[in-house]
């Protein structure tokens, strides 16, 4: 199974920055889900993480934007 996140890592060039947000009926967990699988991507060399915003409405400080920059 693809994840959002792989799909956008597919889709971004090589030296490109992409950005991943929540989509509006996608539920929480679900997007932590991306953001655990970009964060692999890192661990792999496959992106350097370049932003992680944390939300500050809901108090649970979980993580609402993330930004990569393919590596490889």
């Amino acid at each position: 199974m693809t994840t959002t996140a792989r799909e956008k890592y597919q889709a971004t060039a090589v030296g490109a920055t992409a950005t991943l947000q929540p989509a509006s009926k996608q539920s929480d967990g679900s997007f932590q889900s991306d953001v655990r699988e970009v964060q692999r991507m890192q661990e792999e060399g496959l992106v350097t993480i370049t932003i992680e915003h944390c939300e500050s409405e809901s108090g649970r400080r979980l993580i609402d934007l993330i930004a990569f920059r393919r590596v490889r």
